[in-house]
């Protein structure tokens, strides 16, 4: 169930926190996978410009493409077990890399007729709000869906279930230490 898997992962966390021997090997093992670096590289030169642009950007930089953000997102992986990585898509054709924090995903929703084939991730979270004369804050929970990177339906509807589905931001699912059907 969704509350047991929020359950593991608070206590995955809490043993990544608490236990040095835990948080070492996850930590060693994040900085061998990243420690020298990482190089994204394409043979047309049109798409390296727009690769070089993209990796470089400040915006992506701080949530995902610099090295200590590579590491960290590492260490999260290995923790949550499950990453979501948002590509945020201006209408310029910008795209920003954002990630949806695991315990934010309700539901997977996939094709009723191939369940190996997801449609959408069912997201809820609260939404903080400051009210810039005051300083107070609120959190109201927001509800919507999100398209898998690879479902492109002919018609794109604006709702689903009564809920905004957000177009421009498709999500890549990372899961590790499950089984396939998991």
């Amino acid at each position: 169930s969704r509350d047991g898997l929020r359950t593991a992962c608070r206590l995955s966390r809490l043993m990544f926190l608490s236990n040095p021997l835990i948080n070492r090997s996850v930590t060693l093992k994040s900085q061998y996978v990243f420690g020298q670096g990482v190089s994204v590289t394409t043979d047309d030169e049109a798409n390296r410009v727009i690769l070089e642009k993209f990796w470089k950007a400040r915006r992506n930089k701080r949530t995902f493409t610099s090295h200590q953000k590579m590491t960290l997102r590492e260490q999260d992986l290995q923790v949550n077990g499950n990453m979501f990585v948002c590509l945020v898509t201006a209408p310029n054709g910008e795209v920003t890399i954002r990630c949806i924090p695991a315990d934010e995903i309700e539901e997977v929703i996939t094709n009723p007729e191939d369940s190996g084939e997801v449609w959408f991730y069912r997201r809820r979270f609260k939404k903080v709000l400051t009210d810039s004369r005051t300083g107070s804050r609120t959190t109201p929970e927001e509800e919507r869906f999100y398209p898998d990177i690879d479902h492109h339906p002919t018609v794109k509807e604006e709702t689903f279930a009564g809920k905004v589905i957000e177009w421009n931001m498709p999500v890549y699912h990372v899961s590790i230490g499950a089984l396939p059907d998991m």
